[in-house]
């Protein structure tokens, strides 16, 4: 068989290979999450319903105009936005968008001028893109945590509330005056809609979708099922504070548990790109070596598809399932 082909093959072979494991572990994921949905989608309100449409024509940009789904470019921009409203840092999407660009050309620019090849241009530019969106990211997982450490005395704040006599929306605004950010500050958005005239389940159902939170999620179904049929608000809302506040201790312990072997699974897996950029900039000779035959770049290709593999498997099994 011709050696040319061979190549195209194992390539076509190893890209293929990790497209359906990350396809499959993505399945999996989205599984879970629509079957946690449906059990805590008590409610079927028009008012629900109402806000799903408005946020989704929002979304899209096209309000009243009849789509049941946004196009994937608008999922794109609302998703990028709302990454980098999370993340508190002061930027706008464009502004955000700007540092990343400049980072990714600076970088690029510079490994070229060091090193005066092609290459190093899309490495400098895939590096300086990736990293601002890591930082991103990142920022908008410690906001996530954060909400989710302030749950409980949330949700107990509301309950005594509740039993010193206030209404709903009166302790929410109390949550929104006197609780502490980032969740004071989702609530007081919720708050408004409130004001505005929005029904409290399809403002809380509104405020859960951008938290994405399973506990405020559950808190948001509490809402809805009691306007619904009634019952002890405030009996249910100190369950839930107990039980968000359970569920945070076992993620601490889950994290503390699994912290060798998180911190061992980093190392590993950074590696081997760390070392094979180290060899292609410090030691240009010994990397040029990797494509001198057909074997060193097969033997490459292998390597990094088992690395992808590998690390979307250590990402499943570090997923907590509770």
């Amino acid at each position: 068989m011709n050696e040319t082909l061979l190549l195209i093959l194992i390539l076509v072979g190893a890209a293929a290979l990790t497209m359906l494991v990350f396809l499959g572990v993505r399945a999996v994921l989205e599984r879970r999450r629509l079957a946690l949905e449906r059990r805590l989608r008590h409610s079927d309100s028009a008012e629900i319903q109402l806000a799903d449409a408005i946020e989704k024509s929002l979304a899209s940009g096209q309000l009243g105009n009849g789509q049941s789904k946004a196009p994937i470019t608008a999922r794109i921009d609302q998703g990028f936005t709302s990454m980098v409203e999370r993340a508190s840092v002061g930027l706008t999407a464009e502004q955000a968008l700007g540092w990343i660009c400049l980072a990714g050309v600076t970088l690029a620019a510079a490994l070229y001028l060091w090193k005066e090849e092609l290459w190093t241009l899309a490495a400098g530019l895939l590096v300086g893109t990736a990293v601002p969106m890591a930082i991103f990211l990142y920022l908008q997982a410690r906001w996530r945590k954060q909400i989710q450490q302030q749950l409980p005395d949330a949700f107990f704040l509301v309950a005594r509330s509740l039993r010193a006599g206030l209404s709903l929306e009166q302790a929410l605004a109390l949550l929104a005056s006197e609780g502490l950010p980032p969740l004071s500050q989702e609530i007081r958005r919720c708050v408004e809609k409130i004001n505005l005239g929005m029904a409290v389940p399809a403002a809380l159902q509104a405020t859960a979708r951008r938290i994405n939170l399973v506990d405020f999620n559950v808190f948001a179904s509490i809402i809805a099922l009691h306007r619904n049929i009634g019952g002890n608000l405030p009996l249910l809302m100190d369950r839930l504070a107990a039980s968000t506040r359970d569920r945070n201790q076992f993620a601490g312990y889950f994290r503390s548990a699994t912290a060798l072997g998180r911190i061992t699974a980093i190392a590993i897996g950074s590696a081997v790109p760390l070392i094979f950029l180290g060899y292609a900039f410090l030691e240009p000779t010994y990397f040029s070596r990797f494509f001198e035959s057909w074997a060193g770049i097969i033997a490459l290709c292998i390597a990094f598809g088992l690395e992808i593999v590998g690390v979307i498997w250590l990402l499943y099994l570090l997923q907590i399932d509770y």
